[in-house]
């Protein structure tokens, strides 16, 4: 009984945080549809935008994802892991492997609308470029 309150006090929190701080800006688009984004400058990689989105997709298409066909890939928000202001979010992130490590220049991705709870959040390895980890959603 206490696990379940714990995990779904945890769980409730961490929706909370996505739902009240948000981690994305409105930017309106050339085509004029909006989509939520952080700043072109927040994340300085080689890679684009439409790349990370990519890595996203695959690993949402090869895996049990509940809501693969409902998540919107013009909302999204990319930042570096060390700008997130909230531990609470890095501390809720599961790793593939006990093995990986977090690093400040990991990206942290949230694609999806996050209010109704269509979307996914990952962390992405800022040199190779896997997945190591993602935040839970249900």
């Amino acid at each position: 009984m206490t696990y379940k309150i714990k995990r779904r006090s945890i769980m409730t929190f961490v929706f909370v945080l996505l739902l009240l701080g948000g981690c994305k800006k409105a930017v309106i688009q050339e085509d004029n549809s909006k989509t939520d984004r952080v700043e072109p400058d927040a994340v300085s990689t080689d890679i684009t935008d439409k790349e990370l989105l990519g890595i996203v997709k695959d690993y949402v298409e090869n895996s049990d994802f509940y809501a693969k066909g409902k998540i919107d890939y013009t909302l999204y928000s990319i930042e570096r892991i060390n700008e997130i202001n909230d531990e609470g979010i890095v501390n809720a992130i599961l790793l593939d492997s006990e093995n990986i490590k977090i690093s400040d220049e990991d990206i942290f991705i949230t694609v999806g609308d996050t209010i109704e709870q269509d979307y996914v959040a990952l962390l992405i390895d800022y040199k190779s470029l896997k997945v190591k980890g993602y935040l839970p959603t249900k």
